[in-house]
């Protein structure tokens, strides 16, 4: 798997871990890439045409002014929002209790979830007050609230797609996978010793 760059460090996976993910993935990554359409490009689609219908509609004269504002009305953060509580509901699907290591997978990344939704849900509500506290004349904020957005849906799309190869219906089938790989070899151990 491509990991997203620079945000493998917040889950600590051992390589354990790591390899069990990577296998994970490669067994759905076309079910990966669809739910990264619906669930990324599309909503980021509709926020960049509204940016760009807003520049368009906006008077040249006004655009520096206004385009703080149109950047920063919350809609990134509702974005990123978007993908984590979407992806909650893959990890309330029940797991075979057998499967440990995704049980601590889960909660690792369910973890980073969480304080993702609380500093999203939080850069929502300073971006809708932003422009009733902030003057054209501190646009550093507006900057530093914008380059937030980003690096918050950068680290929700990661957390998003492992929130959905994770659901309960993938690691069941691969546990399955993996116990029928090992009955086969060890059939196979077996024939071979006789």
């Amino acid at each position: 798997m491509k990991e997203l760059i620079g945000t493998e460090w917040l889950f600590w996976f051992t390589p354990t871990q790591k390899s069990k993910i990577e296998s994970l993935y490669i067994n759905h990554e076309e079910d990966v890439k669809t739910w990264m359409f619906f669930s990324i490009a599309l909503p980021t689609l509709t926020y960049l045409f509204s940016v760009l219908a807003n520049i368009l509609i906006v008077p040249t004269c006004q655009l520096p002014e206004k385009l703080s504002s149109i950047l920063n009305n919350g809609s990134l953060p509702i974005i990123s929002f978007g993908i984590v509580s979407a992806g909650v509901s893959y990890l309330m699907e029940q797991i075979d209790a057998d499967n440990l290591d995704f049980h601590q997978i889960r909660r690792r990344i369910m973890s980073v979830a969480t304080i993702l939704l609380f500093l999203t849900a939080g850069l929502f509500i300073f971006q809708s007050i932003l422009p009733n506290i902030s003057k054209h004349s501190e646009s550093w904020k507006h900057l530093i609230s914008f380059i937030v957005s980003l690096i918050l849906i950068w680290f929700s799309t990661s957390v998003g797609i492992k929130m959905y190869f994770l659901q309960g219906s993938f690691v069941n089938d691969f546990k399955a996978s993996v116990d029928d790989k090992k009955k086969d070899l060890n059939k196979r151990d077996d024939e071979f010793h006789e």
